[in-house]
């Protein structure tokens, strides 16, 4: 009889970072359980050719719909026969000027919920029982670096290095952004799961192991269209740069492609190799500008052509932000950010189809 795999409870797959983390998952040969917030998203998902190339077994990809992440009992079942599970979902801000939600809900929406929804899922997993052996929480450079440095504070010690044991406390609102609103939330997010965590260490048979990265670019699996990949994500402010947008406010330079983010997070389930209660930065230096390079070097004939622009520009504010250790521990290299300007820029010609 065929071993039965691991099954992996998984929130966020409909989305950048989760989707590409569902793809290593099944990869991975380990059996998913998608958490949606909608049934309409499950034939899209079930009908992606990523999905089908992997001719998955029917009971290796299942989904459960909770619209509520912060109804009392959100997870009870979705946690039921569950061994692992990797956090994504989490409230995220438009990137656009469109704002995701106004300004007189920022505190609710990127802060209360995101703790509520987070310790929600921590209290299923507690009343499931002893199966549950770990959990791996997507969280951010932001929830652990202080966010006057990325607003390019004169006040910021650039000397200072910051890792994965580094913590802030939480910013207090009202917040004037959705980008301030949204650092609040993934910090205290972090701050109330590890210690969540370490008051119920007495009753509960899961560690857990967050992650923090910085800019996530990459291909965007889910997108159907130039126009999408320009104006949705984080995506969005990298093609923009390669279309030409200039720029005098500086932004941080930490990035990571979205498939390491993934392949590390699936990595550090192994409860054997990776340890827990200990947090792991997925992120590498990187120049803003050096995309503009990378577009000259490696695209002159779109740019000739008019689809990329060498035009652009985008100062960079470095933050020390160590992730090296990761490295080590996990046994891979991250993705050096010429390629990943290269798979982004690629992707969004391909979208533009043919002239």
């Amino acid at each position: 009889m065929a071993e039965i795999q691991p099954l992996v409870l998984l929130t966020g797959a409909t989305g950048f970072v989760g989707f590409h983390t569902l793809i290593d998952l099944l990869k991975s040969c380990y059996r998913v359980r998608a958490i949606i917030r909608s049934d309409t998203k499950i034939d899209e998902i079930r009908e992606h050719k990523l999905v089908k190339a992997l001719g998955l077994s029917p009971d290796t990809l299942s989904f459960v719909v909770v619209s509520d992440f912060v109804a009392p009992g959100a997870f009870d079942s979705a946690v039921q026969g569950v061994t692992y599970i990797i956090h994504i979902a989490a409230p995220v801000p438009s990137f656009t000027a469109k704002p995701t939600v106004e300004k007189e809900d920022y505190e609710k929406y990127f802060v209360q919920d995101s703790i509520d929804g987070t310790l929600g899922l921590f209290q299923s997993a507690t009343a499931a029982g002893s199966q549950v052996k770990r959990i791996v929480l997507t969280s951010s450079a932001v929830s652990v670096i202080p966010f006057p440095y990325f607003a390019a504070s004169p006040d910021a010690d650039y000397s200072i290095q910051f890792g994965p044991g580094t913590r802030q406390t939480v910013p207090s609102g009202p917040f004037d952004s959705e980008i301030v609103a949204y650092s609040a939330g993934k910090t205290a997010t972090l701050n109330a799961a590890e210690q969540w965590i370490a008051e119920n260490k007495a009753n509960i048979n899961f560690d857990l192991v967050p992650t923090l990265s910085g800019w996530a670019f990459g291909r965007d699996e889910l997108v159907t269209s130039a126009k999408d990949l320009q104006t949705s994500g984080t995506n969005s402010v990298l093609v923009g740069l390669i279309l030409g947008n200039k720029s005098d406010w500086p932004f941080n330079g930490n990035a990571v492609l979205v498939t390491d983010i993934a392949r590390i997070q699936v990595l550090a389930l192994n409860t054997e190799k990776i340890s827990g209660n200990r947090a792991f930065v997925t992120s590498i230096p990187i120049v803003w500008d050096d995309a503009v390079e990378v577009i000259r070097d490696e695209f002159a004939a779109e740019v000739e052509e008019g689809h990329l622009s060498v035009d652009g520009k985008q100062p960079t504010q470095p933050i020390d932000f160590d992730g090296s250790n990761t490295e080590k521990i996990f046994g891979i290299m991250v993705t050096p950010f010429k390629e990943v300007v290269k798979q982004v820029a690629n992707q969004y010609v391909e979208l533009l189809g043919p002239a």
